[in-house]
């Protein structure tokens, strides 16, 4: 990403947060101010001229205390109780944190010449029911874009990256061919969840609170970069782009990269 310059934020909310954003504003985040209550971080990448173009979202790790039965339906956003609440809402469950995301995706198909990144919520030391942040975010990898046509849409597994590690919390398990990731590997994009870890739903880099240790947001960066670097040639290189890029935006030339990767992320479980 070091030889293209385009312009970039991360923003950090809860959950709700996206679609008061996205969805009831219809307000794309170019000079963008917080909704009522609610704080943004944004971190600008490059400096460079007009609009952003990847725009980077998460939650922090409040939102992975989710609640609900997972078998519950999942409500339409005019009915969903989640859509006016913040993560302490007694409607963070599953199927209305899963609303809120499909609401998403009509705003961001009317929009294919932005890319937009989902980053999940970082895992807790302590979760009340360990298995629902699990759920949503493996929800998120593989059934979420289940049927998108558009490729300016992906997510990034932050949660399951730091839900393993090294053997302790001090030592990551960067390439290692064991534990939970969710990164390119031998040319592929790998998601990985490992059966032999354990507590394999609990945070494995804890820091004085949930969020993650330096040496667990180590392991997630080196992850990511190549992960993004993949998410935008297949979006800048997407026929369905209608909108013509400006110049900078070209990608660099990646040809193992692109030739080597599948469409669709490879999902294996051991």
């Amino acid at each position: 990403m070091s030889q293209r310059k385009i312009k970039a934020f991360c923003l950090a909310c809860a959950i709700v947060g996206f679609f008061l954003i996205f969805c009831q504003t219809y307000a794309l985040p170019v000079n963008i101010t917080a909704p009522p209550g609610m704080i943004l971080r944004l971190v600008f990448i490059h400096h460079s001229t007009g609009e952003n173009s990847v725009i980077l979202f998460k939650s922090c790790f409040p939102n992975s205390n989710l609640k609900g039965n997972l078998n519950d339906p999942i409500p339409n956003i005019t009915t969903n109780p989640l859509k006016a609440q913040d993560a302490s809402s007694e409607y963070m469950a599953v199927p209305n944190a899963k609303g809120i995301y499909i609401d998403l995706l009509e705003y961001f198909r009317t929009r294919p010449d932005k890319l937009f990144i989902v980053i999940t919520a970082p895992p807790l030391i302590a979760p009340d029911n360990p298995s629902l942040a699990r759920a949503l975010n493996n929800w998120l990898v593989n059934d979420w874009l289940k049927g998108y046509p558009l490729k300016n849409v992906a997510v990034f597994d932050f949660y399951n990256v730091l839900t393993s590690n090294g053997g302790s919390s001090d030592i990551n398990d960067l390439n290692s061919v064991n534990g939970n990731h969710h990164r390119i590997w031998n040319g592929l994009v790998q998601y990985i969840i490992d059966n032999n870890v354990k507590n394999p739903d609990t945070a494995h880099y804890p820091s004085e609170d949930d969020h993650p240790s330096q040496v667990g947001n180590e392991k997630a960066t080196a992850e990511f970069v190549p992960l993004l670097n993949y998410y935008y040639n297949r979006w800048i290189t997407d026929k369905t782009i209608n909108t013509k890029p400006s110049p900078t935006l070209k990608p660099t030339k990646t040809p193992a990269l692109q030739k080597t990767i599948p469409l669709k992320p490879t999902v294996v479980k051991k």
